[in-house]
């Protein structure tokens, strides 16, 4: 999983519009982190630990999101063609158990929908 929260990051901070300046190779336990440093200012970005800078998404991208139902116990983050209207139809649409993976899969999908 650290590979695709990795690539979501990537994607994210490429949709935020950040210019991506060097990725960790390996932490001190030999692992591949979950972070990128972007520029602009230079800092780590971490949006699936960072609730921040999820926010930061989901406003940016006007998301929507449902809280988990008892059936799956997943969080809903989706976007409308018109975000006024509720009936105007969904652009892109993720589910997740995590709130903010579900709105880096529905940032992610609504920009390869671009």
């Amino acid at each position: 999983m650290a590979d695709d929260v990795l690539e979501l990051t990537k994607k994210c901070a490429e949709a935020m519009g950040f210019i991506i300046c060097a990725r960790d190779m390996l932490d001190q336990d030999g692992f591949v982190p979950r972070v990128v440093y972007v520029s602009n200012p230079y800092r780590r970005y971490d949006p699936f630990l960072d609730a921040a800078q999820a926010f930061e998404l989901l406003c940016k991208f006007k998301l929507h999101i449902s809280p988990p139902d008892e059936q799956d116990g997943r969080w809903e983050a989706y976007t409308l063609r018109d975000p006024l209207d509720p009936d105007s139809g969904v652009t892109a649409h993720a589910l997740d158990e995590s709130l903010n993976i579900a709105i880096m899969k529905c940032i992610v999908e609504l920009q390869d929908g671009r």
